[in-house]
């Protein structure tokens, strides 16, 4: 009789012992899935800052722009009412130039007219002519007003003259003045289409920058809800450890009662592997899913369009919808749980602190504490937004493996 009770005791003891190691084990795990969220959260927080930097100086580049295209305006504005201007002038110019060629034309018209009455006058003489004055100041006047006369007509041709070069000069300058202002409105209004072309295309990046900056920020969201939810579970293991802890005690209070004999010290035995260790079956694991194959590998993981890094702890293989998701390995189910991204997980745990992670599960055939075999169904890959997706992890204590050098080559 005593030797049956020490034995349930000792049984007692083991299972509390496997649960319990088996809780730390969980909650050491979902740590480091927290911290690996906080990690990826602040990342994201950074490039969350990093893009609005680079909005608000994108939005200080588009005001400069605007800025650049209203100067520009403004001058061609400013250079056409110049040409207005020196249009007009320049038919001033002209006016007055037409003005001084019609004045040219009246004193050559008295000159020819004088001319005339010279010639009419030529049997006469110029001495008849002065005799024929009445007194001396009327000979005196007419001398003079002869002299006089041919004096200030060819003074006032050469003034004319002078004075229509001057104008044909400033008209001339002011012609060159317009075909060079011309010039310039030409090039501005060029100036102006190309900034109006940029401007377009920094508005097209700032909102390519707004909407990649909503997205990181909707990413961060859901990064965080998911942290949440790892600290709840992780509770929840610290509640159930606290349990195990309080059950076991009992159990030795009870147990120490009905034993007199001195308690029989056994080597700790692998329940799940009395043979095989986990380690060992490297490069031998039978794939979780059948038919399936490797879309997204282990590691870092590049999207070119939307030029980022990623890090997959795992691997995702693409199959059928529906197709039935096996244990690598004999072991235990430690944790069946919903996160983002992953959609329902199912985690096994192994002997030498191994653990197997399956997402994407649905139709969850296993319970929270079950022993499974290897092959064992745990249930069916579901259809998610990237298709018949299961994602596969492989963790050794707070290290993850590379999945895909520890399954069998096909």
């Amino acid at each position: 009789m005593v030797a049956r009770t020490s034995k349930i005791f000792f049984l007692l003891l083991f299972f509390f012992a496997a649960i319990s190691g088996q809780t730390v084990r969980q909650i050491k795990s979902k740590n480091k899935e927290l911290t690996k969220i906080r990690e990826e959260i602040s990342r994201l927080e950074k490039d969350v800052r990093k893009l609005s930097l680079r909005e608000k100086s994108a939005g200080a580049e588009l005001e400069n722009i605007e800025k650049q295209i209203f100067l520009v305006e403004r001058l061609i504005e400013k250079t056409n009412r110049q040409i207005k201007r020196t249009k007009i002038r320049v038919s001033e110019l002209g006016n007055s130039i037409d003005g001084l060629e019609k004045e040219k034309k009246r004193i050559n018209a008295a000159l020819n007219q004088y001319a005339v009455w010279l010639y009419e006058s030529r049997d006469v003489g110029l001495l008849d002519f002065l005799l024929d004055s009445k007194s001396f100041n009327e000979a005196y006047d007419k001398v003079y007003y002869f002299i006089f006369f041919n004096r200030s007509v060819k003074e006032k041709i050469k003034k004319l003259n002078n004075i229509k070069s001057e104008l044909q000069v400033k008209k001339s300058r002011l012609t060159e003045k317009e075909r060079t202002l011309k010039t310039l409105v030409a090039a501005n209004k060029k100036t102006a289409s190309k900034l109006k072309k940029k401007l377009t295309e920094q508005k097209t990046m700032l909102a390519e920058i707004r909407k990649n900056k909503k997205r990181k920020a909707a990413l961060v969201a859901r990064k965080r809800r998911s942290a949440k939810e790892i600290a709840g579970l992780i509770n929840n293991l610290i509640k159930k450890e606290k349990e195990l802890e309080e059950a076991k005690r009992k159990e030795k209070l009870a147990a120490a009662q009905k034993i007199k004999k001195e308690k029989a010290t056994t080597e700790k035995k692998n329940v799940y592997f009395p043979n095989v260790k986990f380690g060992v079956l490297k490069g031998k694991l039978p794939w979780p899913v059948k038919g399936g194959r490797i879309v997204k590998k282990f590691g870092k993981v590049r999207n070119s369009k939307l030029k980022t890094v990623t890090v997959n702890s795992g691997i995702d293989i693409k199959t059928g919808r529906g197709k039935p998701v096996r244990a690598v390995a004999g072991g235990v189910v430690s944790t069946i749980a919903w996160l983002p991204g992953f959609g329902s997980v199912v985690i096994v745990s192994h002997n030498k602190k191994y653990r197997t992670v399956y997402g994407h599960l649905g139709n969850i055939k296993v319970e929270e504490g079950e022993k499974v075999k290897a092959g064992e169904v745990l249930g069916n890959v579901s259809e998610g937004i990237e298709g018949n997706i299961l994602h596969f992890e492989i963790w050794k204590e707070r290290k993850y493996q590379n999945p895909q050098k520890w399954l069998a080559r096909k």
